[in-house]
């Protein structure tokens, strides 16, 4: 009979947080969660929203229709789909028209996307500046956070935001955040809205 040790399978080698990260991530979520990564430009809020949206994690009705809270996991705003986050954050007819409007703002192809994940491996694939990839990612986190706030006042407090309204949001707080939490001190608000960065 063996003794139990504590050891890594490579005794050479020393401890490493990222690693042991990377090894339970890799053995717990999905294969697509590597597309997302944190951005500096944004809230932490956000952030943590986005992976959890990613991976399922967030209280959509289909969520809580899978824990028996609520009998119908059908979207509240369209009544067509169960509201999972794909649906709600991208597929949902009010989603539509912000990404719309968001990609047509920020000059990009319509792109119909069916997956956040496959939303979050646009700004990468573009064909401009690091700095500017930065800046696409951090508005599209921001424009899944604004949907998702749009989406819970409807809900929650009987407020109905129109696409004009979320698009607002979207432009003012990812100006605010990748101004003040950026090392672009100089954008201006005037470029902003055009988006001539």
């Amino acid at each position: 009979m063996g003794f139990d040790t504590n050891s890594w399978a490579d005794p050479s080698t020393t401890f490493n947080t990222k690693e042991i990260r990377q090894e339970i991530e890799d053995l717990c979520l999905p294969a697509d969660h590597r597309v997302f990564h944190d951005s500096k430009l944004v809230p932490s809020k956000v952030n943590i929203f986005v992976w959890r949206a990613l991976i399922n994690g967030i209280q959509t009705k289909e969520a809580l229709h899978h824990r028996n809270i609520v009998p119908n996991p059908m979207c509240p705003s369209c009544g067509t789909n169960n509201e999972s986050p794909d649906h709600v954050l991208l597929n949902c007819e009010r989603a539509l028209k912000v990404w719309h409007a968001v990609f047509k703002w920020c000059n990009i192809p319509i792109n119909q996307t069916v997956t956040i994940c496959q939303l979050l491996k646009i700004p990468a694939s573009l064909p401009v500046t690091s700095d500017t990839k930065k800046l696409l990612y951090a508005i599209f986190l921001t424009s899944l956070w604004c949907i998702w706030r749009a989406r819970n006042d409807q809900i929650f407090n009987a407020k109905t935001k129109d696409t004009t309204a979320i698009i607002g949001d979207i432009k003012s707080l990812a100006y605010l955040w990748t101004k003040y939490r950026g090392s672009s001190n100089n954008l201006k608000w005037r470029t902003w809205v055009k988006f001539v960065v």
